[in-house]
């Protein structure tokens, strides 16, 4: 199973200070914010490699193959991150490079606008969906009016046939 092995991995690399092996349950209110920041959508969703540069793991999900994953792309090479900028790419390192220059207060009102700016897209999204909904409704209610029309049209008809082969006897 999934679990116990992620359990396992952890304990494995738990006294190893460069390494982090831990869950997140997106379902609850206080990871939310977290969870969208890292574009977490579906369960369970596994990340791995540097905070500005994860990747997500698409492998098999048991002990052996994760654990090599750990040791061969955590362990044996430096991976993009501000201790190491070299190892980004071309736009993660002007990224490093200007939060390395910031003070503390421009880091907290980079933060800030970032925060607004999540706030901004989630509203938009559920402004979209919505928004989609009361379109579905809508659809629904057409095709709910539709299928009433249908249904005395065709009631209407098997009167008048009915009618009809009554006269004709």
């Amino acid at each position: 199973m999934m679990a116990d092995d992620w359990i396992d991995l952890a304990d494995e690399f738990e006294d190893d200070d460069d390494i982090l092996i831990g869950n997140v349950d997106c379902t609850r209110t206080k990871n939310k914010l977290l969870c969208s920041y890292f574009n977490v959508t579906g369960y369970p969703t596994l990340l791995y490699g540097h905070v500005i540069d994860l990747q997500q793991y698409l492998g098999q999900r048991d002990f052996v193959l994760m654990r090599e994953l750990v040791e061969q792309e955590l362990m044996e090479k430096d991976i993009c991150s501000v201790a190491v900028p070299d190892k980004c790419d071309n736009d993660k390192q002007k990224l490093v490079k200007r939060f390395q220059n910031m003070n503390s207060a421009e880091l907290d009102q980079a933060i800030a606008d970032l925060d607004e700016r999540d706030q901004e897209a989630q509203q938009y999204q559920k402004d979209i969906i919505d928004a989609l909904e009361a379109s579905y409704a809508a659809k629904i209610e057409t095709t709910r009016s539709q299928k009433q029309e249908i249904k005395r049209n065709i009631q209407k008809l098997k009167k008048y046939l009915k009618q009809k082969e009554t006269h004709s006897s």
